[in-house]
């Protein structure tokens, strides 16, 4: 029960944490991004601009597309993993076609890469989210000694 109940603090501090800076998070994310889409795309010769313009487009979208999923939620109600199918769909399609329409590259190739380049930007905010708890454990520390 006493580690229920830290791990109820801490899980309160990361929540109380990533509400507050969510948008820098989101913004700091563009230019990993940006370096996925580089290292994906090192055959063209799009410079780190071109990729970092692409990566804030593809982050509003997605912005956009949890503002529409969490009105469904409101409205609605279904369960969190039909959202997040949809989510995942949703965002994984439009990367798709916009990856394709911006780098003007073959289906095949723009899937590919998109996949590749979502697959390095999940991980980098997967990595945040690591830093997030940690933060989260020191901050719970220092509140309980």
């Amino acid at each position: 029960a006493e580690n229920l109940a830290l791990f109820q603090l801490i899980w309160d501090q990361m929540s109380a944490i990533a509400i507050k800076y969510f948008p820098i998070i989101i913004l700091l994310t563009a230019p990993f991004l940006a370096i996925a889409l580089r290292i994906v795309q090192r055959k063209k010769s799009a410079r780190f601009f071109t990729h970092f313009i692409f990566s804030m487009h593809y982050i509003a979208f997605v912005e956009l597309t949890c503002i529409v999923l969490y009105l469904m939620y409101l409205i609605a109600h279904p369960g969190f993993s039909l959202l997040n199918i949809l989510f995942a769909i949703c965002s994984c399609v439009y990367f798709a076609i916009a990856f394709r329409v911006v780098y003007e590259t073959t289906w095949f190739r723009s899937i590919t890469k998109a996949l590749l380049s979502n697959v390095i930007y999940y991980a980098i905010c997967l990595s945040i989210f690591v830093v997030l708890i940690f933060v989260a454990i020191v901050a719970v520390s220092v509140k309980v000694a």
